[in-house]
């Protein structure tokens, strides 16, 4: 640990200071190396549990209690530091990380589902992960998992389409044989698992083939209404979709931010707690004529089930303007915004941030960002 002056209580010296959990990073590819000596599907999938739920340790756990005890000091620090390989995983809060937490958040435990049917009987009581097609050009993906013996467990379900994403966690039943959750308002899913009876070539994105192997069926009912009507799908017989576990296990790519002063970029953060309601915006800009890109969350709890919608994407520079000095700035983006908000340092903390911005979330139109309980940051920074 590094003891130096005024230095933080994590450690950052030595292996630390190429990435921040030296420890999981030789973990990774000594047990890969065992899977290389005695290859076999049940090998495979316990590395590719193994490396999930790392993640999920180190994204869920670890990374919030160190920024929520450590604050600006281990944001920076793991903004600049890579997170499992040198310069790879930074946190910047940009899309790829929003989209990251969110996969890795929503599916906890259900990423366990077996590669190969059958292949983790033995450790897990029940997996399901299935995709459906919804209206309004959005798909759905659902995972759920259970290891007690009762099948008590989690379904998530993901719904996506470019630029907008939902997630929901709800309890459910699952077992080797069947599937059931009650999503109340939301539809419900209530399937049997059989064999599908043929086996499938398996092609990630960034790895070799996966041969043999034999996707179940899910044959029953599954319903889902997105609220206000955003999305609707309804199914019978749905195959396993295996293939998106399959390229879960390629490498993360990671988009650097770098912070400080002189950088002509800027990041304007926006973040508001309201009991388990949670809302935050981001804005990043390279340059006064450079295109802005944004993303916003609002994350809350409705009648049991954990709800987390997000908006991301690209827009024209003018979305987001700023002195060169970082003292004002002026948001007035597009949709799925609407209105505009200004940033004032001169100003009282309480009054720095003004206006009536809006965003519309898939689900929930026109969630304020602006009032009281909103904390702003806005500092120079550069994306690569």
């Amino acid at each position: 640990m590094s003891t130096r002056g005024s230095a933080p209580s994590w450690f950052t010296d030595g292996p630390f200071e190429l990435v921040r959990n030296p420890i999981y990073s030789a973990m990774l590819p000594t047990i890969f190396g065992l899977v290389l000596m005695a290859p076999s599907a049940p090998a495979l999938v316990g590395f590719i549990a193994l490396f999930v739920g790392l993640e999920i340790q180190v994204r869920l756990v670890e990374e919030p209690y160190l920024r929520r005890v450590h604050g600006n000091g281990y944001a920076a620090y793991a903004a600049r530091v890579g997170r499992f390989v040198p310069r790879l995983g930074l946190l910047r809060g940009s899309l790829g990380q929003i989209v990251a937490i969110a996969l890795l958040g929503t599916l906890g435990v259900a990423l366990l589902a077996p590669v190969q049917a059958g292949a983790l009987d033995s450790d897990l009581k029940g997996s399901a992960v299935f995709r459906l097609e919804g209206s309004h050009g959005y798909s759905i993906i659902g995972l759920a998992s259970s290891e007690r013996i009762d099948g008590r467990g989690r379904l998530n379900l993901i719904v996506y389409r470019k630029g907008a994403s939902v997630t929901y966690a709800a309890p459910a039943t699952v077992t080797p044989t069947r599937l059931e959750a009650d999503l109340g308002a939301l539809g419900r899913i209530s399937a049997d698992i059989v064999p599908g009876g043929e086996k499938k070539t398996l092609h990630p994105h960034c790895g070799n083939a996966v041969h043999g192997v034999e996707p179940r069926v899910y044959r029953g009912t599954f319903e889902f209404h997105g609220e206000l009507g955003y999305t609707d799908a309804v199914a019978a017989d749905v195959p396993e979709a295996v293939g998106f576990l399959a390229n879960l296990i390629c490498p993360e790519v990671a988009n650097e931010e770098a912070r400080g002063v002189g950088l002509p970029g800027a990041r304007l953060r926006v973040v508001a707690r309201h009991g388990d309601r949670r809302q935050s915006l981001q804005l990043n800009k390279n340059g006064p004529g450079k295109a802005t890109v944004f993303s916003a969350t609002l994350a809350e709890r409705h009648d049991g089930i954990r709800i987390e919608r997000s908006v991301f994407g690209r827009q024209a520079a003018g979305a987001f303007d700023y002195n060169p000095l970082l003292r004002t700035a002026i948001v007035a983006p597009p949709a799925p915004f609407s209105g505009s908000a200004t940033f004032d340092r001169h100003v009282a903390p309480a009054n720095r941030w003004t206006g009536d911005l809006s965003v519309d979330f898939p689900g929930e139109p026109n969630v304020p960002l602006t009032g009281s309980g909103f904390s702003v940051q806005l500092v120079h920074a550069q994306q690569s």
